[in-house]
């Protein structure tokens, strides 16, 4: 099990929170949600950053504090800003929390961010294994450079990859990474639709130069860019993703139909694309447009809000599923502008992306209680089945088992948490014994919505009664 816990880091106070394939961080505007997704991507970010590091310096033996330490601190820097005028704090990731091989950051006497690993965080075979195959591979370089044959140089192209893919592997180890694909679906994912292909370059390029602008500056000018760095890896990605469906017919469902046979789980999917969408995507030489059931169309650009936001996220679940991707999403507020039943469709959708690979993990920031009350539906059903089998199909009738949530697979916390009385900075909202979300922090929610009528209501009834 991975874990984060975090101590006096902007918002965030004091939070404790366990990662398991599908977190939900629900709280207040400001409450410190998407801090701690960031920060979880960052520290999940870094065995990739460490394979590059390795192979960008001809040494033939890496060192931590060179390869690893300072790296570390240079991206934060650029991700966060400069640590200068902040109060002290500790990050501390843990990458095995049961083994305790984790990750801390914290700052020292000069506001200086200091990176220090577990003392068991480094396997004793793992120096050799990164140093022998970094030595193997910049020998068959040299070779390569004298080589002619053509034989010879397929021979030494693979046991150069042979060399490679071992120290992939033994850096995925040690950051305890199963995913082949990370993406972090931004709130502002709109821009991806509203404007033309001119704009997005244009904004790619000069997104790019303020990050290197930035990079270079001194420490206590460093400004917070992983808002910035999210949008250029965002952007890289649905240009990647239209790409493949114009080559594979531009809907869904051809998609689908490249990849796959068409099963019955594909098709209560589509089902569910199609609802939120209030009709068919189509992409094709003229642009992207959603199909109307009367055969008219409205070009995406021109589409609702809600069709806009949720586009991307249901188009990178698909492409998760057909490409069979060890895939981790960060989706931040996915409810923006849906309607609560639209959001109930959406919230099936990824959780299906997130059944059918059980590697797959999935973080949720959001404001919305109606998301917490889908999910709770979803582990519920997954209840009922588990007490009394027989009921599945039943059950399916409702709530197809694709979409079904295991407990051990969960958790949610509650964030800021102001408005409410009695309750944590950080409250973890899963009942230990059901394994579902507390009925009585769903019911405060439903109390705050309610209460400001009901004293209305009271006063009201009190005013007609006669004198």
């Amino acid at each position: 099990m991975q874990k984060i816990v975090i101590r006096n880091f902007g918002a965030i106070q004091e939070s404790d929170i366990e990662i398991r394939n599908i977190l939900v961080l629900i709280g207040e505007q400001a409450s410190g949600k998407s801090t701690i997704a960031k920060l979880i991507y960052f520290f999940k970010s870094l065995g990739d950053d460490f394979f590059h590091q390795i192979f960008k310096t001809e040494r033939e033996n890496y060192d931590v504090t060179e390869d690893l330490k300072i790296p570390i601190r240079k991206k934060f820097y650029d991700f966060f800003g400069s640590t200068y005028h902040l109060p002290n704090f500790e990050i501390t990731y843990y990458y095995n929390f049961e083994n305790s091989r984790y990750l801390k950051l914290k700052l020292d006497l000069d506001k200086r961010l200091v990176a220090n690993f577990s003392s068991k965080f480094f396997a004793r075979d793992f120096q050799h294994t990164i140093n022998d195959n970094k030595k193997v591979t910049l020998e068959i370089e040299n070779k390569l450079s004298i080589t002619s044959g053509v034989v010879e140089k397929m021979a030494l192209e693979r046991d150069k990859l042979r060399a490679i893919q071992t120290i992939t592997t033994a850096i995925n180890n040690l950051f305890e990474n199963v995913h082949t694909s990370s993406l972090f679906t931004i709130a502002s994912r709109e821009t991806t639709v509203s404007y033309g292909a001119t704009f997005e370059s244009h904004l790619e390029i000069t997104t790019a130069k303020t990050m290197e602008e930035n990079r270079k500056n001194v420490f206590k000018a460093k400004e917070q860019t992983i808002d910035e760095n999210l949008m250029i890896e965002f952007l890289q990605e649905i240009r990647r993703i239209k790409e493949v469906f114009k080559k594979y017919g531009g809907t869904f469902e051809t998609v689908i139909k490249s990849f796959s046979q068409e099963t019955s789980s594909f098709k209560t999917l589509l089902q569910n694309i199609q609802l939120v969408l209030k009709g068919t995507y189509k992409i094709d030489q003229y642009g992207e447009k959603i199909l109307l059931s009367n055969e008219q169309y409205v070009y995406l650009k021109n589409a609702s809000s809600g069709q806009k936001e949720v586009i991307r996220i249901l188009q990178d679940a698909v492409l998760c599923i057909l490409e069979n991707q060890n895939a981790f999403r960060v989706i931040e507020e996915p409810e923006a502008h849906l309607f609560p039943v639209a959001q109930k469709q959406l919230v099936e959708s990824l959780i299906f992306m997130k059944n059918y690979n059980p590697l797959n993990q999935l973080i949720i920031t959001t404001h919305s209680p109606y998301i917490l009350t889908v999910l709770n539906n979803l582990l519920f059903a997954t209840r009922v089945v588990s007490n009394k089998p027989e009921s599945l199909e039943e059950v399916a009738t409702i709530i197809p088992q694709e979409f079904h949530i295991k407990p051990n697979e969960f958790a949610a916390y509650s964030l800021g948490n102001s408005l409410l009385q009695d309750a944590t900075y950080c409250e973890n909202i899963v009942n230990e014994k059901t394994g579902m979300i507390k009925q009585n922090y769903l019911d405060t929610v439903s109390d705050m919505l309610g209460g400001d009528f009901n004293f209305l209501y009271q006063l009201h009834t009190k005013n007609l009664r006669p004198r």
